[in-house]
């Protein structure tokens, strides 16, 4: 959620800090007090720059972030389209910022259920992706993966294995297996053979993950 195209630098420097407050804070079971944090911080951007600032956008996607984590999908949802909106006109139609709120959207709406909707916007934000961050971009990779988890909650799992083979190449080429993006594509091929029910295939990602060994 950090507006790092921001004509004053400082004011990612001040998402960035506010948000690693919150996120310390919550670490330490204060959620609510992280909440106030972020809360505090989209109502001080919006007093200061008004209601369609950049960073007001990056305040608003960090308190996303949050919602989201906690499973407060719907509140998530729709500060993720506020986000959007106001990006969509200071930022114009590509950039990185406005390619990553598309495809956090674009999640909730899968955690939601509501995947048909969810495949739509995924079909908006892989392409931006792909456009700002080129064919290669570990940032493309990580959308992929999330796009599998989609495709895969569907039961589109030829569709699915397609993404996922596309995400890990990318991936393979910059990032060891114990990189957590690397390990975000392995663990989508062992849920989406599970899902498949092909234990062998599923077996052969457990093993990658295992070798890599605890703590990733």
């Amino acid at each position: 959620g950090i507006f790092r195209g921001s004509p004053d630098p400082g004011l990612s420097r001040l998402t960035h800090a506010t948000n690693g407050l919150a996120n310390a804070t919550d670490a330490l079971g204060r959620p609510k007090e992280a909440e106030d944090l972020l809360r505090g911080l989209v109502a001080l951007q919006r007093d200061r720059y008004g209601p369609s600032h950049p960073s007001v956008a990056g305040a608003i996607g960090s308190l996303a972030e949050f919602l989201s984590r906690h499973n407060r999908l719907a509140e998530a949802d729709s500060l993720r389209r506020q986000e959007i909106a106001i990006l969509e006109q200071a930022t114009g139609p590509d950039s990185h910022v406005l390619a990553y709120s598309i495809e956090r959207l674009a999640v909730v709406l899968t955690q939601r259920g509501l995947y048909r909707e969810a495949d739509s916007v995924f079909s908006v934000a892989i392409p931006m992706r792909e456009r700002v961050s080129g064919s290669q971009h570990a940032l493309l990779a990580r959308a992929l993966a999330d796009y599998a988890d989609l495709l895969t909650r569907q039961g589109h799992f030829p569709e699915a294995e397609v993404t996922l083979t596309r995400a890990l190449g990318i991936l393979e080429q910059q990032y060891p297996d114990a990189h957590p993006d690397t390990q975000q594509v392995i663990r989508g091929f062992v849920t989406l053979y599970e899902s498949w029910k092909r234990p062998d295939d599923a077996a052969r990602y457990k093993a990658r993950i295992q070798k890599v060994g605890p703590g990733v």
